[in-house]
């Protein structure tokens, strides 16, 4: 049974055990490999990962006919799961130290990052900065500035590992930083 075949057994049987085990057995490796690296980037402890990964998919087994309804196909469902283990981090860790620069690199946006005045500030980044980079950050900085992605959306999207993704992020902002520097005057 292929995983699209299980999605759509469980449209008709949402409790058979067949299909959640296809879905279990094709994602579950994924998914502890995504929240290893999240964590890792961030310091914080692996041995959680596989307790995240089983709760996250205990939790859409539980809510699965509401769930249902926003998965397609294979890729919505792991899409699905992927930001349903960012979000289990994000309660797991709210109320630690540690989890400061998890949740600033998860959400936000650059809507949040200028709350005021934010067309003006898209704009002068576009045409002032993103328009100098070379052509990987560019692109990085443009879904993030005209789309107002999260950082952890974009790593999605571009289908790149979180740790790869973060180090590749804060690359491009330092160069982006050095940009807008090196043309203020002091």
């Amino acid at each position: 049974m292929t995983i699209a075949n299980a999605i759509s057994t469980l449209r008709v049987n949402p409790t058979d055990k067949e299909a959640w085990e296809i879905i279990y057995t094709s994602y579950h490796t994924e998914l502890i490999a995504y929240t290893s690296s999240l964590l890792f980037s961030f310091k914080m402890s692996n041995q959680d990962a596989g307790d995240l990964v089983h709760d996250v998919f205990v939790a859409v087994i539980q809510h699965w006919e509401r769930t249902a309804t926003v998965i397609d196909g294979p890729t919505e469902l792991l899409a699905y799961l992927k930001r349903a283990v960012r979000n289990r981090l994000i309660d797991k860790y709210r109320h630690e130290k540690t989890a400061s620069s998890l949740l600033a690199f998860l959400s936000l946006t650059f809507e949040l990052a200028f709350n005021t005045d934010t067309n003006l500030y898209r704009r002068i980044f576009l045409e002032q900065v993103i328009s100098n980079l070379q052509p990987s950050c560019k692109e990085i900085m443009q879904l993030y500035v005209e789309q107002d992605f999260a950082p952890a959306d974009l790593a999605d999207r571009l289908n790149i590992s979180p740790t790869v993704f973060y180090a590749r992020w804060y690359r491009c902002l330092e160069r982006a930083r050095n940009l807008i520097t090196k043309n203020v005057p002091r």
